[in-house]
């Protein structure tokens, strides 16, 4: 089943098919358009017609309306005589008047046409008299079937009044609504159409269809299931007691019935107004269904006759050729047509294939040599990029070409710092150590390539004069030479020479060959000269860093000295030692005081800096009081109020746990932090926080400035060495730029955390975090309670903070 499913003839009735769809779809919507233009014609027509109706209506009613007026001005009528008012009405009888009378003021009949024996006066009629009495004027009473004569009728009333205007009497025509509907209807109603009358309420009152006069009655049929808006004019659709949709098209007449609006409609069964639209999609539909019939009964045989048999032919022989038989064809007529063109392919393909199966053999043969090739240049890509050494990298170079070609030596010249080609290697096979020596004499040859930058090819190297060596060569059994250029980075540097005891067969690929195998070796060596040049220049560079680190510690201990003595011998002149001081000899005191304090303190900053760059710093651990170690720093910063604008604030918390570090280094993190905020700040305020948080009872330290602060792109270098802001900042507030260096690695030395926050012209903080424990060994750092045990990895690399 699947199979029939998916095959050509399947597909293609599937086609045919699908074919069919826009077709049903074009004759549904034809069907559709043609509806809607034959239900507008329709409705355009029943409009003409009702307009027509009313029309004709309105002149019936104002035609009794004058006979009425005419009526009212007559002395017999005025004068209630009854027998020559009967008269006289009887004359004016006509089959659009069922009646005509006169009633006095109180309802009482004067006189009719019909005689008073066919007065027949029901009560209902009382409310069209009383609207007569009060409005003095013409009235139209509710549409009534005459119980004596069994018509319908509408009673039209007309006041006589005196010359005062007292009413004196009423004069009425029964106006034959059957005769008058059944007249104006019968040459403007459509077939199998009605006529209905309806209130403002959509209450039917009359309705008359022309091949059922017994109809002719009032009924009481419902316009639609709820209550239009009617203006005017329009159409409605409506589905009657009867169960049967009509289309309903209306006009408003011109005059009140009964007091209400009344509407005169012609009313067209929906089956009837598209009878034609409906014969005529049927009959689309059967042409189609035929046509559809007949097309896929031709497109079942048609498939088979046509292209079923020719498609099994080329399916048979494309299995053959898959089957290896590259003699297979299809041995069908070609012609013009598409299966002709796909058997011609085929019979072309399978002669290619043929042909193309004695070239893949040698393509074959070609391909492993190829293969040999890419292997061979592998192994001597790996080998050249395992070494360094320029003899390994020719080396490898000779022993991969030997296995492809029979070159005997290759020399390599490379250009030196001046420009000058010499030679800078040469490989051989071992037993051609003595050509070997021959080769390497050869200068002029590797010079001319280096001058053409281009390969050079010779195979009669015994008599080419470019050679600066022809007769040594022509010994040693050289007969070909082949050269060439090197460039690395786009700069020619090297001439790679091969010599060979045989004509040289190059074809284009091997020339390419050779030359990628030229620009790995040039690679190499290239790499291998760098990594010479790197290996020197490094130890040269930690030669020069150890002898600025031993003249660093050298001078900072020699300087200490000079200094201590500057320092207590002034501090001795301040005391009064050598006299009685003077105001003038105390300032001058003072500043050699202060001045060799900060130069003590930059030379003992170098000293830090050195002992951690050699990695000799050592780090004390111990239990640290926090509160006794504050209390000393806040004694020796009693001064600072006075000799700066400056508050220095400290907010040490109550539950704050003992600390686990050095403390000399911790004081000197300290020290360094605030003197920092205290240099940058020019007023205002310094705030050290000590603050424990987390769960494992760190310590946080804080200290705050508002001073001139740090810009956010400066931040990341502000922590290495001889660093500060600007040069505008160094010449302002001075230092060597080694405090926030020495902050950083101390911290890092103590296991702990530190991190900056600043923003410019705001102030910046520093924050520090230090763990809080006991003098157990801390693996983190390196060290235990007392001195270092190992060497303590560089805190202060980058990246550390």
């Amino acid at each position: 089943m699947t199979q029939l499913i998916s095959s050509l003839r399947a597909r293609s009735i599937a086609f045919v098919l699908l074919a069919v769809v826009p077709a049903f779809g074009v004759i549904l919507f034809t069907d559709q358009k043609y509806h809607e233009s034959i239900g507008a014609q329709v409705q355009k027509s029943a409009l003409g017609s009702v307009r027509v109706l009313t029309t004709e209506q309105r002149r019936i009613f104002e035609n009794a309306h004058q006979l009425l007026i005419t009526l009212s001005r007559l002395p017999l009528i005025r004068e209630h005589n009854a027998a020559p008012c009967q008269k006289l009405l009887a004359g004016l009888l006509e089959p659009l008047y069922a009646d005509l009378g006169v009633i006095d003021s109180k309802g009482n009949f004067v006189c009719s046409a019909r005689g008073p024996q066919n007065i027949s006066w029901p009560a209902e009629m009382d409310s069209d008299v009383r609207r007569v009495a009060e409005t003095r004027d013409f009235s139209v009473g509710s549409i009534r079937k005459n119980a004596t004569t069994g018509k319908t009728v509408i009673k039209l009333l007309f006041p006589v009044t005196n010359s005062s205007g007292a009413l004196q009497s009423i004069v009425f025509v029964d106006l034959d609504y059957s005769w008058i509907v059944r007249v104006t209807t019968q040459h403007y109603l459509p077939p199998d159409a009605s006529f209905a009358l309806f209130d403002e309420h959509g209450t039917v009152n009359l309705k008359y269809l022309e091949q059922d006069e017994s109809s002719n009655s009032q009924a009481q049929n419902i316009v639609a299931n709820a209550k239009p808006a009617f203006g005017v004019e329009g159409h409605i659709e409506s589905t009657g007691q009867d169960a049967i949709t009509r289309m309903v098209t209306y006009r408003q007449l011109d005059h009140r019935i009964g007091g209400k609006v009344m509407y005169a409609a012609i009313e067209i069964p929906t089956r009837t107004a598209f009878a034609e639209t409906e014969r005529i999609l049927r009959q689309n539909l059967m042409v189609l269904g035929v046509l559809t019939a007949f097309t896929l009964i031709a497109a079942w045989f048609g498939a088979d006759l046509f292209v079923l048999r020719r498609i099994r032919d080329l399916v048979s022989a494309t299995k053959a050729l898959a089957a290896g038989n590259l003699k297979a064809r299809t041995r069908l007529p070609y012609g013009a047509s598409e299966l002709g063109h796909l058997a011609r392919t085929f019979d072309d393909l399978a002669t290619t294939l043929d042909h193309r199966a004695a070239e893949a053999k040698l393509a074959e043969l070609e391909i492993q040599k190829q293969h040999l090739r890419q292997s061979a240049m592998h192994k001597i890509s790996t080998a050249m990029a395992s070494s360094l050494s320029i003899e390994n990298v020719l080396q490898a170079l000779i022993d991969g070409v030997a296995n492809l070609f029979s070159f005997g030596c290759i020399t390599l010249n490379w250009v030196d710092d001046k420009g000058t080609l010499n030679l800078a290697g040469s490989a051989s096979e071992k037993e051609r150590s003595i050509q070997w020596s021959f080769a390497k004499q050869e200068t002029e040859l590797p010079q001319e390539v280096f001058r053409l930058q281009s390969p050079l090819l010779i195979n009669d190297l015994g008599n080419d004069p470019r050679s600066s060596n022809l007769v040594d060569l022509r010994e040693a059994g050289f007969v070909a030479y082949f050269g060439l250029p090197i460039a690395v980075t786009d700069r020619s540097q090297g001439v790679l020479s091969f010599y060979a005891v045989e004509m040289i067969d190059l074809r284009q690929e091997d020339q390419e060959f050779l030359a990628d195998l030229a620009h790995q070796a040039a690679v190499a060596l290239h790499n291998s000269r760098l990594y010479e040049q790197t290996k020197k220049q490094a130890a040269d560079l930690e030669k020069s860093n150890r002898i600025k680190d031993e003249f660093l510690g050298v001078m900072s201990h020699e300087l200490r000295t000079p200094i201590n003595v500057i320092m207590n011998c002034s501090e001795a002149m301040n005391m009064g030692v050598f006299g009685a001081m003077t105001p003038s000899l105390e300032t001058a005191t003072e500043k050699i005081r202060t001045q060799s304090s900060h130069l003590l303190s930059l030379i003992n900053g170098i000293l830090e800096i050195t002992k951690i760059e050699t990695g000799v710093v050592s780090v004390t651990v111990e239990r640290i009081d926090v509160y006794q170690l504050t209390a000393e720093l806040q004694s020796d910063y009693a001064f600072m109020a006075k000799e700066k604008n400056v508050s220095l604030n400290w907010h040490i918390a109550d539950d704050l746990p003992q600390i686990a570090a050095d403390r000399m280094k911790l004081r000197q993190v300290l020290i360094n932090l605030v003197n920092n905020a205290v240099k940058f700040t020019d007023e205002g305020c310094v705030e050290v926080s000590f603050h424990r948080i987390g769960e494992q009872g760190e310590v946080e330290i804080t200290v705050k400035d508002t001073g001139i602060g740090i810009a956010e792109e400066v931040l990341p270098r502000i922590f290495e060495k001889f660093h500060q802001i600007d040069s505008s900042t160094t010449r302002n507030y001075g230092g060597a730029g080694l405090g926030l260096y020495v902050v950083k690695c101390f911290v890092g030395a103590m296991g702990g955390a530190l991190s900056v926050q600043s923003k410019l012209n705001e102030g910046t903080t520093f924050i520090v975090r230090l763990p809080a424990g006991s003098d157990e060994n801390r693996v983190e750092c390196g060290v235990t309670a007392g001195k270092v045990t190992a060497p303590l990895p560089d805190p202060c690399k980058e990246g550390e903070f």
